[in-house]
């Protein structure tokens, strides 16, 4: 990456990284150390990959990212997140979520 940076800026280009979240989480999951943190609603019209909010872990492990991310991206004022893509039916099964949802004072998705 750091050659990556490193040609951009000669050519005055701004790198924005991106972390892709919540959605878009599957390959996270494949480490069996984080695996319990990715849902998994496979169905014919579903994805898997989706983080699981209700897990305190969840928010550990982001965080380390957003910071390993920091360094590696320092000169870049910008950190995408994604965002879209959420498959809601996904979620609206899982009781965790909708527990914390609740909890959390969480009405929607938007």
């Amino acid at each position: 990456m750091k050659s990556v940076i490193a040609a951009a800026s000669l050519n005055a280009i701004q790198i924005v990284p991106e972390i892709d979240t919540p959605s878009h989480a599957h390959s996270w999951g494949l480490n069996p150390v984080w695996s319990d943190l990715v849902l998994k609603c496979t169905d014919d019209k579903g994805f898997d990959g989706q983080l699981d909010l209700s897990k305190d872990d969840v928010y550990t492990f982001t965080k380390e990212i957003i910071r390993e991310f920091d360094e590696i991206f320092a000169n870049s004022p910008y950190l995408h997140f994604g965002g879209d893509e959420i498959w809601e039916d996904c979620w609206d099964a899982q009781p965790q979520i909708q527990d914390f949802m609740k909890e959390h004072g969480i009405n929607n998705y938007g």
